[in-house]
């Protein structure tokens, strides 16, 4: 596969005897070019060449997944470690545990391939809502931790969530959801009590899964005026909030972007964030189904949950305990 910084590869170990791959290791090999290189943001304490920000970041959070004692750690990628940067060619490679089930577009996308014939029509079936309910509770457990050491991950999105083998302990008949990728998250200053800029970096977000305060147009501009909603300036744990809540509704639609968000069609239709109705909406309607999708039967308490966590205006959205309160 591949990313907006380099190449994602599985390496495998083979037995000699049989032949059989005995274990996986996925290498990211990441060509971010010399100017983002070279920028010291990039790196741990701003020093280049030495380890890589992702890295830093990843560990830092499995360590305070870790010392809950609840083995919350196995909801994220593992981060196996990473290769001296070669400071001439400008790369380096980051390396990680292999998930065997892919991300949430290959799980929407295999959900939809599997058919039922319900009065005659041939229908999708949805994914099972205890999944999602498993999906969500997996990912507040993270993002209360988070939020314990000031980290918004700023690209919650589709390709960033990863399904590893069932456990045979926790809902075993369903793959693990884990989080990834954490090379554009942030951390805002605990003990100064500062909060993160959305200007600060400006990149690190796909905007199909993007919250009011990250959402951009075509020309990188904010679509949301800060002077005009203040809230948006900021970049909090109710960002991973929102995201979390849109890839729940992704699940739910069987649509990975939703078609909201796929800038396609009439622009009142898109969810843009515009303050006039005839050019978007600033929320998603989440009992909203297309035709086809009719039969895609969900509880109000899940559509309730889920409208909670995408409202627009950040103060408006339950915290990470809030939501974990109600699951």
């Amino acid at each position: 596969g591949s990313g907006g910084d380099g190449v994602v590869g599985l390496w495998c170990q083979t037995d000699s005897t049989t032949n059989r791959i005995v274990d996986h290791m996925v290498v990211k090999q990441v060509t971010p070019g010399q100017a983002t290189y070279d920028d010291p943001g990039h790196w741990k304490n701003d020093e280049i060449g030495g380890t890589p920000l992702e890295f830093d970041n990843a560990i830092r959070l499995f360590a305070e997944l870790a010392s809950t004692g609840q083995g919350l750690e196995k909801y994220i990628t593992r981060t196996l470690g990473f290769s001296p940067p070669n400071n001439a060619k400008f790369i380096y490679k980051l390396y990680f545990e292999y998930c065997a089930y892919g991300t949430i577009y290959d799980i929407v996308r295999a959900q939809r391939a599997a058919t039922k014939k319900v009065m005659g029509l041939k229908v999708s079936i949805s994914v099972p809502e205890p999944f999602i309910w498993y999906f969500v509770r997996t990912m507040i457990r993270v993002a209360v931790s988070m939020e314990s050491i000031g980290m918004v991950h700023k690209d919650l999105q589709a390709g960033n969530v990863l399904f590893d083998r069932p456990d045979s302990h926790h809902f075993a008949i369903y793959p693990t959801p884990k989080m990834a990728d954490f090379g554009n998250s942030r951390f805002r200053d605990l003990q100064a009590g500062t909060e993160i800029d959305r200007e600060d970096p400006l990149d690190g977000c796909c905007q199909p899964f993007a919250p009011p305060e990250l959402s951009t147009d075509d020309d990188g501009d904010w679509r949301v005026d800060s002077s005009k909603e203040p809230e948006v300036q900021w970049v909090t744990a109710k960002t991973n909030i929102w995201q979390i809540g849109m890839l729940a509704l992704c699940l739910m639609r069987g649509q990975a972007p939703i078609l909201e968000c796929r800038n396609q069609g009439k622009p009142k239709e898109q969810l843009n964030f515009a303050q006039k109705p005839e050019d978007g909406m600033t929320t998603i309607e989440t009992r909203k189904h297309n035709r086809n999708d009719q039969f895609f039967q969900f509880s109000e308490e899940l559509h309730d949950l889920v409208d909670n966590m995408l409202e627009f205006k950040p103060s408006a959205r339950p915290s990470p305990s809030q939501v974990l309160q109600t699951i």
